[in-house]
Order: C-alpha cells, then sequence, then structure tokens
C-alpha cells in the first residue's frame, strides 16, 4: 500500500492517517487550500487599517474552517472511490471507519495547523483569545468534516462531489455575513454553527461561548453524527 508507514497495523487509524500526510505533501493544490485563507488575511493585515481588518478577519477565519475541510474532504474520499483505491485498503484489512476516521483526522489537523497563521493578525492576542480560537477552529472543522465525508460518502466520483461541496460550504461561510441583510436568514443563521462560529471569531477578548451558542453547536454536531451513520450504512465506500 502506497504511503503506508513500516510497521504499521493495517487497521489502524495511523496507517491511513500516514498514507494522507503522504499524499498532502505531495499535493500543491491541497497546500494551498489550506494556507489561501490564512495567506490573504496575512496580505490584508498590511494593507488595511486595524478598523477594517476587524471586522474582515472573522469572516475569513469563518470560511476557512468551513470551506477548506468540507471541501477537501469530499474530494479526497470520493477520488479514492472512483481511483478504487478504497478498494484496494479494505481488501488489505483497512476498515471503512478506520480509514475515514483517519481521513478526517489528517484534514482535521491539517486544517488547525494552519489556522494558526490567523493568529498574528489578531490584535491584542492573548493565552485566553488563543484558547477560545483553538476550541472554536476544532468544534467546527469537525463539523464541517462529517458534512464533507457525508457529501463524499452520496457522490459516485469526484466529478460529482465539488458541484455539491463548493455550494454547500460557500452557503455556510457566507451565512453569518448574509444573515445580517436579512431577518429570515438570520433567524436560520443561529440555528447552524457558522453563526457561534463567526461571533466567537468577531470577539475573541469576551468570554467563551454562551449555553445556547454551544447547544447549537453540539445539536448541530449530533445531527451531522447522524446523518453520516445513516448514509455510512447507506452506501458502500467501495462502490
Amino acid at each position: 500500500m502506497s504511503g503506508t508507514r513500516p510497521g504499521s497495523g493495517p487497521n489502524g487509524v495511523d496507517a491511513v492517517f500516514y498514507k494522507q500526510v503522504v499524499d498532502s505533501l505531495r499535493n500543491k493544490s491541497a497546500l494551498m487550500m489550506f494556507l489561501m485563507f490564512p495567506l490573504v488575511a496575512l496580505i490584508f493585515k498590511n494593507a488595511m487599517t486595524e478598523t477594517q481588518l476587524a471586522s474582515a478577519l472573522p469572516m475569513f477565519m469563518t470560511m476557512h474552517v468551513l470551506i477548506v475541510p468540507i471541501i477537501y474532504t469530499s474530494s479526497v474520499v470520493a477520488e479514492e472511490k472512483e481511483a478504487g483505491t478504497l478498494r484496494m485498503l479494505t481488501m488489505s484489512g483497512v476498515g471503512p471507519l478506520s480509514y475515514l476516521c483517519g481521513v478526517a483526522g489528517t484534514i482535521g489537523v491539517a486544517s488547525i495547523l494552519s489556522s494558526l497563521l490567523f493568529l498574528p493578525c489578531i490584535d491584542g492576542l492573548n493565552a485566553g483569545m488563543v484558547e477560545r480560537f483553538l476550541m472554536t477552529n476544532a468544534a467546527c472543522v469537525a463539523c464541517s468534516l462529517l458534512i464533507g465525508l457525508a457529501i463524499a460518502l452520496v457522490a459516485k466520483r469526484q466529478v460529482n462531489a465539488a458541484p455539491i461541496s463548493a455550494p454547500v460550504s460557500m452557503a455556510l461561510g457566507m451565512l453569518p455575513m448574509l444573515s445580517s441583510l436579512n431577518d429570515r436568514l438570520e433567524a436560520f443563521a443561529r440555528w447552524t454553527y457558522t453563526q457561534p462560529a463567526y461571533e466567537q471569531f468577531s470577539d475573541l477578548a469576551s468570554t467563551t461561548m454562551t449555553s445556547r451558542e454551544a447547544m447549537v453547536v453540539a445539536v448541530n454536531a449530533m445531527a451531522l453524527v447522524v446523518l453520516f451513520l445513516v448514509l455510512f450504512r447507506m452506501r458502500r465506500l467501495t462502490d
């Protein structure tokens, strides 16, 4: 199995994790996807006033934890389904859930690590703000990974995944900004995990998430877990 670490057990998540790390490092377009929003923020840091940057930065952060995990996860899994890689992994003893956990783990770690590039752009940064930033990132990336995996399970080929993942991720990423323009959108956005993320990124200096915001993220996560498990039972990864 190409890219598998010597000595790793075939059923272990670590073998899949290692394979995905190697594959991602070889993929320049993947690296640029993870760096896109942080690099734009760093460029804007030198081109905007502090007030302008403070207004734009939360949107960059929110889109980073939504668009990148959804699009990249759905693309990677759908591509390996189409190429027959998943069938070979299954035949070599790698369980489907082990594979998905390995992929999600790789992309999740990459998303959170690349988000650290946003930190130099945050004014008045302190330890408490970094903690809230990382916790918000982790919660949102987890939800976005589940959406990406669900899309990959539905899509039969990589070319079918992109038309689904792109509009879904863009709509979720821009929802907090658009909700300020429409009362109905605002009412809907309050019940998605995107709005608490945007509000946290907008004011990292404040306290942690309110109980309502935490509940919204938790309910979203549980609903996405159920959706993923239902699709996982309905769709074979090797189909």
